[in-house]
């Protein structure tokens, strides 16, 4: 065999982190040596190096319906997130989902002998393979604790960093109370659809971003996690939406949802042109903060040929809407649209269409206004542009430039799309 059909893991690996510099996620000294210490085949010691050393997130853990439960993230947002985190050496951190135990070993390398790395995780049988994967890898000082991440882990605490490795849909008052005043609470936060990783420092009464950056996570589990609110349509679809005020009447009947897609939709264009990654990144969180009625739209495994859900991302289809009391409105390319792939799919720029379901289509009017608004206010949001602020529940957020909120258990999220001044 040539050399360059079996590669060496040395040399994959010092090209992966190579990538990782070039590509700006690593952007200190401390996170790079950590990255060229710390061998990524240690805590996947079942896959072949040139999988392991791939920029790409590897599912390491289905359910019994095969859906993913645990995953070694992509080393991109990993060193992205590590930088928002800004380690010291000497530091206590606290990491709340395991995993495979990659990313701890990385935390433990950056704060050194002096400092000392909890990591936590809901499933019992991750925390063993997290124990022996950091063993191997020489790193079992880090501690790996079987419990609910929600809870925090009070035994070693206070933190000067806390840190979640999967998206989070609110802010518990244990992980405040754990963290230092000093410290940095960083997580994925789920806007249902689009996730922020937000690193959040205290001021005052409340917290606020110190760097956002875009990010894909799986949900944090347990009995204290909110559920992703999802209505499972004819065995086909699967409808998320967020819980909507008391005012903001939905229909939330699977069988009439089914009804209406089943029948003609009515098409319209919105007038707009943009992007697949404007449609995936940009618009979603937008759409979330601004009306109760947002939805996210996706089928099960591939879709057949045709139907109601554009096939812009096979195999899997997904679009994003509106929804009423008595009707529905997706977004969808034109007619005859051919799905995007390969390197440039992102790029990829469509004018926009508008399909309409149910007895009233005033809500597709809604949707077509709502793009038009966010067209004209310049396509928020980038990601790193974004000031969000936790503000606790029962507080009024009127002080602050928020340009949206959204209000969950123990706090109000808000946002401004670019910062002032």
């Amino acid at each position: 065999m040539t050399a360059e059909q079996n590669p060496n893991p040395t040399t994959l690996h010092h090209t992966l982190v190579d990538h990782l510099v070039d590509q700006q996620a690593i952007t200190s000294p401390a996170v790079e040596a950590a990255f060229r210490a710390v061998r990524r085949e240690h805590f996947l010691p079942d896959l072949p190096p040139e999988l392991v050393y791939k920029d790409d997130a590897i599912v390491t853990q289905v359910d019994q319906a095969g859906q993913p439960t645990s995953s070694s993230s992509q080393p991109a947002i990993m060193a992205i997130m590590l930088e928002q985190l800004d380690l010291r050496p000497g530091h206590h951190v606290l990491e709340i989902g395991a995993g495979t135990g990659y990313n701890a070993a990385l935390i433990a390398h950056i704060v050194g002998e002096q400092g000392r790395v909890t990591t936590i995780d809901i499933d019992a049988g991750l925390v063993e393979a997290a124990r022996t994967h950091l063993a191997a890898a020489g790193f079992d000082r880090v501690e790996v604790i079987a419990g609910d991440g929600m809870l925090g882990y009070a035994p070693n605490a206070p933190y000067d960093r806390i840190i979640l490795t999967v998206a989070g849909w609110d802010i518990p008052p244990e992980w405040l109370a754990q963290l230092k005043p000093d410290g940095r609470l960083l997580l994925p936060l789920s806007f249902y659809g689009p996730q922020l990783s937000i690193a959040f420092e205290r001021r005052d009464s409340y917290l606020a971003s110190h760097s956002v950056r875009g990010c894909g996570f799986m949900p944090l589990r347990g009995p204290r996690a909110e559920p992703l609110p999802k209505i499972q349509i004819a065995r086909r679809w699967e409808l998320h939406h967020i819980p909507a005020p008391a005012t903001a009447a939905l229909q939330t009947d699977p069988a009439v949802l089914a009804a209406w897609l089943a029948e003609p939709y009515a098409e319209q264009p919105a007038g707009l042109e943009l992007s697949v990654g404007e449609l995936l990144f940009k618009w979603p969180l937008w759409a979330g903060l601004i009306d109760p009625g947002r939805v996210l739209l996706t089928t099960f495994g591939e879709a057949p040929a045709g139907g109601p859900i554009p096939d812009l991302f096979p195999p899997r289809r997904v679009t994003f809407g509106l929804l009423a009391a008595s009707g529905l409105a997706l977004l969808a390319p034109p007619p005859g649209l051919q799905p995007a792939s390969g390197e440039n799919a992102l790029a990829r720029t469509f004018p926009l269409h508008v399909r309409s379901f149910g007895p009233d289509h005033t809500v597709a009017d809604r949707l077509v206004a709502h793009l038009h608004a966010w067209d004209r206010a310049g396509r928020p949001p980038s990601a790193a542009t974004l000031a969000v602020w936790a503000i606790p529940a029962g507080q009024s957020p009127d002080s602050l430039p928020a340009d949206a909120c959204l209000t969950r258990r123990w706090h109000t999220f808000c946002v401004r799309w670019a910062p002032t001044g």
